[in-house]
C-alpha cells in the first residue's frame, strides 16, 4: 500500500495464509525495486525486505504473529524488536535498505 507519492512511504501488511509457505514479489518504484520474499517453516517466517533509497516503510505484522529479530544487511544498525501492539498487532518503522526479519506465532 502506498502512503506517499513515488513510494517514498509504504505500508506493508503481509498475510501468512496457512496453506501458503513461500512468497516472492517486487514492484519497481521511481527509486528502485521494492522486494519482499518470505518462507514459512515450522511456524517461523523468514522474511527478506528490500526498500530502495529514499523510501521507508511501516511494517505491520499479521495478528497472531510477533517479531523475533530484525537485521539490516551490510550495516551495524540494529533495529529494536517492537514489544508493544497497536490495535492488536506489532508494527515497526523501517528505513531504506535490505533487511532480514524473523517472525513466529504468538503462544
Amino acid at each position: 500500500m502506498n502512503a506517499a507519492p513515488g513510494f517514498k512511504e509504504v505500508i506493508l501488511k503481509p498475510q501468512f495464509p496457512n496453506d501458503m509457505t513461500f512468497l516472492k514479489c517486487g514492484h519497481k518504484t521511481p527509486n528502485g525495486w521494492l522486494k519482499t520474499t518470505w518462507q514459512e517453516q515450522n511456524e517461523v517466517i523468514n522474511y527478506n525486505l528490500t526498500l530502495p533509497t529514499g523510501s521507508s516503510a511501516t511494517f505491520v505484522v499479521q495478528k497472531g504473529w510477533k517479531f523475533d529479530s530484525i537485521e539490516k544487511l551490510g550495516a551495524s544498525d540494529v533495529l529494536e524488536v517492537p514489544n508493544k501492539k497497536t490495535n492488536g498487532k506489532y508494527q515497526l518503522d523501517i528505513p531504506s535498505g535490505e533487511f532480514k526479519l524473523k517472525f513466529s506465532r504468538e503462544k
